[in-house]
C-alpha cells in the first residue's frame, strides 16, 4: 500500500486489486482492516498521551476514511487485499513501551496490505489502483482529487541497496544504512558523540541531535536521566518532557506549566501558565487558544469534522 496523505498519524489509501476476502487467509478483510487499524493506533495514541482518550483520536483523526478507496478499489477488482500484510501490519503498529518509532517505508508492512493491480496504459483515476502506482491525468480542464488518466511506469525503484550505492532517500537503502548527504547509502552510526546529519543517521538507539550546533549521535535519557530541553529526541519515552533537566512525565491538563518548555501533554497546550485540554470535534474553539485536536478545523467557534476524502469510481 502507498502512501497517498498523511493525516496527523498517517493516513494510507488503497493500491491494489482483488475480491473482498483475504488473499491469506484469517479474520481479516478489505472492509474490516481500516476499523481495527485505527482501534489499535487510537489505543496506543491514548497510551502513550497523544489523546486524552482513544476516543478522542478517533473522532478528530479521519483515519478509516483514508481507506475508503482502497476498499472500493478492492470491490472494483482493481486493488488486491493482502490479509497477511494487513495481520503484520496490524502487529507492527503496537507500541507497549511508546519508544520512537524508526522504521524504514520500504519494510513497512502496512505498504503491502493494498496493491493497485491496473496495466500501464489502462484507464485509471486515482495512482494507487495502478501497479506502477502512478496515474497520468489525460483531462488537464479536470480538477480535483478524482480525474481519468492513465496508468503510466512510475520506474524502477531499487530498494535494499547495500552500503556503497548511490541513493535518492533513506528508504532506499538497507536497514543498516542510511542515504547521507552525498547520495550514498552509509552504515547508520553507532558510535555516540560521532557527527551525522540528520535524525535517523544513528544506530537505534541512538539518535542524531539535529538541533545541536554541532549534531552527534547520543543516547534519549531514560525517565528520570538528566536531558537538555531543546534537543532533538531528548527522551527516551514519548510520553515524557525534559522538565527541570530531568525526563519526567509530561504535565496534564490543570497543572502549572512553562510555555517555553513544552512540558504539556500532547492533547493539551501551555496557556498563561496552566495546561490546558485541547478541544476536540464539537466542542468550544477559539483560534487564538489552544489548537483543535487531530485536523478538526477550528470554524465559526466550534470545533469542525474533519474533511472527508471523496471516493474516486471508475468511469
Amino acid at each position: 500500500m502507498r502512501i497517498q496523505t498523511l493525516v496527523v498519524l498517517v493516513m494510507i489509501a488503497a493500491c491494489g486489486g482483488g475480491d473482498a476476502k483475504p488473499d491469506g487467509g484469517g479474520d481479516l478483510d478489505a472492509a474490516s482492516f481500516p476499523a481495527e487499524y485505527l482501534r489499535i493506533l487510537c489505543e496506543v495514541a491514548e497510551h502513550c498521551g497523544t489523546y486524552a482518550t482513544a476516543e478522542q483520536c478517533r473522532a478528530t483523526v479521519p483515519f478509516a476514511g483514508a481507506f475508503d478507496q482502497a476498499v472500493a478499489g478492492v470491490a472494483a477488482d482493481v486493488v488486491r487485499f493482502d490479509a497477511e500484510a494487513a495481520a503484520a501490519c496490524l502487529e507492527s503498529q503496537r507500541d507497549d513501551d511508546c519508544r520512537d518509532p524508526r522504521s524504514r517505508v520500504h519494510d513497512d508492512p502496512c505498504l503491502r496490505v493494498y496493491t493497485g493491480l491496473v496495466a500501464d496504459g489502462a484507464a485509471c483515476q486515482y495512482g494507487d489502483e495502478c501497479a506502477s502506482g502512478g496515474c497520468d491525468r489525460t483531462d488537464p480542464a479536470c480538477e480535483g482529487e478524482c480525474c481519468a488518466g492513465t496508468c503510466e511506469p512510475d520506474g524502477p525503484e531499487e530498494h535494499d541497496l547495500p552500503i556503497g550505492s548511490p541513493c535518492s532517500g533513506d528508504e532506499y537503502c538497507v536497514d543498516t544504512a542510511y542515504c547521507n548527504a552525498s547520495a550514498m547509502c552509509t552504515a547508520l552510526i553507532a558510535d555516540e558523540g560521532a557527527a551525522c546529519e540528520d535524525y535517523t543517521d544513528c544506530a537505534a538507539p541512538l539518535v542524531c541531535d539535529v538541533n545541536a550546533a554541532q549534531p552527534v549521535c547520543r543516547r534519549p535519557a531514560e525517565p528520570g536521566e538528566t536531558c537538555v530541553a531543546d534537543r532533538a529526541g531528548a527522551c527516551a519515552d514519548q510520553r515524557d518532557r525534559c522538565i527541570a533537566g530531568t525526563c519526567q512525565r509530561a504535565v496534564e491538563p490543570g497543572a502549572t506549566c512553562d510555555v517555553d518548555a513544552f512540558d504539556c501533554v500532547f492533547h493539551a497546550e501551555c496557556v498563561n501558565g496552566s495546561c490546558v485540554a485541547r478541544p476536540t470535534t464539537g466542542e468550544a474553539c477559539d483560534p487564538t487558544g489552544p489548537r483543535c485536536m487531530g485536523v478538526s478545523p477550528c470554524r465559526n467557534g466550534t470545533c469542525a469534522a474533519p474533511p472527508v476524502t471523496p471516493v474516486c469510481t471508475m468511469p
